[in-house]
C-alpha cells in the first residue's frame, strides 16, 4: 500500500485523490502542518514521563506516510484487519495507528 502511495504521489494525481481525497500539493501543504502538531504533542507528552525518552518500539513509518495512512483510513473506511494487511502490520497495530494520528490530524485541519 504504502507503494501505492508513493506511486500515487509522484506520477498520478488522479489515484492520490482516489486514495486520499486531496491533490499532491495539498497533501505536501497539510503534512507540513501535521508534522508541526505531532512534534508540539510529542514536546507535551514528554513533561509528564516516568521513564527516559527512547524506550519502546520505533515508528516504522515517514510522517508522510503516517498522514497518508489517517486519510486513507478516512476515505474509504476499510476495517482494522484490511487495514492492517495493506499496510503489513497486525490488525492491532493499524487500530493504534488511527487512534493516534486521528487527533493529530483534526488539530492540524484546525489551523
Amino acid at each position: 500500500m504504502l507503494e501505492a502511495f508513493k506511486r500515487a504521489f509522484n506520477n498520478n494525481e488522479r489515484q492520490m485523490k482516489s486514495l486520499t481525497g486531496l491533490s499532491s500539493d495539498e497533501f505536501s501543504a497539510l503534512s507540513e502542518t501535521f508534522g508541526k502538531v505531532m512534534d508540539k504533542n510529542r514536546q507535551q507528552t514528554t513533561k509528564n514521563r516516568k521513564r527516559a525518552v527512547g524506550g519502546g518500539k520505533k515508528h516504522s513509518l515517514t510522517l508522510m506516510e503516517k498522514l497518508f495512512v489517517v486519510l486513507f483510513y478516512l476515505k474509504t473506511y476499510p476495517t482494522f484487519d484490511v487495514l492492517g494487511a495493506g499496510f503489513k502490520v497486525d490488525r492491532s497495530t493499524s487500530c493504534r495507528w488511527i487512534h493516534q494520528f486521528l487527533p493529530i490530524l483534526e488539530e492540524s485541519l484546525g489551523e
